[in-house]
């Protein structure tokens, strides 16, 4: 999944069987933080990891996407089971209003342990940094375009540059080539032939969107003037995971308009 160059002569390790830590990529570019890095034995082995970037502090087992990291796996042999490969993250959070930024983050993890490791990393600023990291990392650019939210997504697809070769084309998210949201119906019905209800969830992370229509017959309706979110149960087969291995909650949803023409039946 990586194209991350000659590991072994960058990862930072310690004695023999201790954990380790490491950011590939930090940068700011359109006031998003950008980190990309993996912390060994993620999944099983920390109990608490953070990102502080100035007054900012960042709690990445809730907020950071899971990479599977096979080189790492890889490069540390014996240390690791081989078919643990959960070490990766990804984070992309906003940033607050702010005219100074930084040229560092410091990235700490607790172990079950008590250990406490800290790695400090330079921050890049602009588009162009960001750029050149996914033109070296390929297959990391689509994985991360593949399984990040729809709208980190599509902020990484806004970097379109003819300096990063094969880039997927800006997608559509009402067509055909929609970045992966994951959502459910539960429930779609239409009462005395006009009050249409449709009650479902969405992924938690994804609940901000800014657009989503659809379409009865030939009407089409604003599905995000009348929706209501609630909490609700999930399916951990339907949900997302975090770094913790939690599941990202579920945000329960409720529909109901009154269309403009009468649906008859049939």
């Amino acid at each position: 999944m990586n194209d991350l160059a000659d590991l072994n002569s960058r990862a930072e390790t310690g004695g023999a069987n201790t954990p380790t830590l490491r950011v590939d990529f930090a940068g700011i570019f359109q006031e998003h933080l950008l980190v990309y890095g993996w912390v060994l034995g993620l999944f099983q082995g920390v109990a608490r990891a953070e990102i502080r970037y100035g007054d900012v502090v960042i709690d990445l087992m809730s907020l950071g996407i899971p990479v599977p990291r096979p080189d790492v796996t890889q490069h540390f042999g014996s240390q690791v089971p081989p078919d643990d490969d959960n070490h990766g993250f990804c984070l992309l959070v906003a940033l607050p209003d702010s005219k100074a930024r930084i040229s560092y983050l410091r990235l700490s993890a607790v172990l079950h342990s008590g250990e406490v490791l800290e790695r400090v990393w330079p921050v890049g600023f602009g588009d162009s940094g960001v750029i050149n990291f996914f033109q070296r990392n390929q297959a990391t650019l689509h994985w991360l375009l593949e399984h990040l939210p729809p709208l980190d997504a599509e902020r990484l697809r806004d970097l379109n540059s003819p300096s990063i070769p094969d880039l997927p084309v800006r997608a559509d998210l009402t067509g055909s080539h929609a970045v992966n949201l994951k959502f459910g119906v539960d429930l779609c019905v239409v009462l005395d032939h006009r009050y249409v209800v449709v009650v479902g969830w969405l992924d938690d992370r994804d609940k901000h969107l800014t657009s989503a229509t659809g379409r009865f017959r030939n009407v089409t309706v604003d599905l995000l003037q009348e929706i209501e979110f609630t909490g609700r149960p999930y399916d951990q087969s339907e949900a997302s995971i975090t770094l913790h291995g939690n599941v990202v909650p579920q945000a329960g949803f409720t529909w109901v308009t009154r269309l403009t023409h009468i649906i008859h039946e049939g």
